[in-house]
């Protein structure tokens, strides 16, 4: 029996899951300010960890509720191992980026996965390049570009230069990791594979932590514990949840498209919350990433 026989048709989006879509990709903007308050007090590889083992709570909820079992394979223990490290890669690498950079330039850049994800499935054959969405790679280096030519007065240029290139690797490893991700799904039920890819994550955040970061001067401050429930609950958590549910009603590519939007909120939320700069670079740079992101997802729908 073939997918399109068990699966029901995708329905249009309709104005409730629209709303609700716009609401996910507006806390996801968030999620970079919530990271930039808790690494101002707590070191950013530990932050990680605590935010991804709250999301790992609640996916365990979500798995129960699934009556997903947590039986694994050998295979699938492989596969979550494989994903476990990328999410350990990408997700610290971001987190000391936005330590060294800011809130801005970490949503600018890492959101630049979705152009890395285009040229990876080109090379590999899975989804050549058109020229829409070629002009909206274009479009996202002059932003990136544009955006790195704002920096904060009171920061060094060695540290900032630095954390761009470290977000830089952080969407390169995101792209990776979401193109192997919707190869091992084939194989492995998505809920699953997002457990057990956290227990992974999360044991290598420990680890890696415990043995390199120092808590002399952690505290738990406020915005620190705020920012990392942001992260574990809401973003981790009901996100993933609220997104899971659009995509079983939803196709992917019509709840992919609105990501363009992802970058535009978070350079809202980081100049009203954070007082980051607020400059024309960043302001054609936030309009060149967006308009780049929806060239690219919406061509897919083509």
């Amino acid at each position: 029996m073939t997918n399109s026989e068990t699966e029901p048709p995708h329905q249009p989006l309709s104005a409730a899951s629209t709303a609700i879509l716009v609401a996910v990709v507006m806390l996801w903007g968030a999620n970079s300010v919530a990271v930039n308050y808790s690494v101002d007090s707590l070191p950013p590889v530990a932050v990680a960890g605590l935010r991804f083992a709250m999301g790992t709570f609640v996916l365990f909820f979500w798995c129960l509720i699934e009556r997903t079992s947590f039986r694994i394979t050998r295979q699938e223990a492989w596969m979550s191992l494989d994903t476990g490290c990328f999410l350990f890669t990408q997700i610290s690498t971001f987190n000391i980026g936005v330590k060294l950079s800011n809130s801005t330039h970490g949503a600018m850049l890492v959101n630049t996965f979705v152009f890395f994800v285009a040229a990876i499935e080109h090379f590999a054959g899975a989804d050549r390049l058109n020229a829409r969405r070629m002009i909206g790679l274009v479009l996202a280096a002059v932003g990136v570009v544009l955006v790195m030519q704002t920096r904060e007065t009171d920061s060094h240029p060695e540290d900032f230069l630095r954390g761009d290139a470290l977000l830089i690797l952080s969407a390169i490893l995101l792209a990776i990791r979401v193109v192997y991700i919707r190869s091992a799904v084939q194989h492995m039920q998505p809920s699953k594979l997002m457990f057990w890819h956290g227990v992974f994550g999360v044991a290598m955040f420990a680890a890696t932590s415990l043995a390199t970061e120092s808590f002399a001067d952690a505290k738990f401050t406020m915005p620190a514990t705020l920012g990392l429930l942001y992260q574990g609950l809401v973003v981790a958590g009901l996100c993933f949840v609220l997104h899971a549910s659009l995509l079983k009603k939803h196709s992917a590519s019509q709840v992919a498209v609105f990501s363009f939007a992802t970058p535009v909120f978070a350079f809202g939320f980081s100049v009203v919350l954070r007082g980051e700069p607020f400059t024309i670079f960043v302001v054609l740079g936030a309009c060149c990433v967006a308009l780049g992101i929806w060239l690219v997802t919406a061509a897919s729908r083509q």
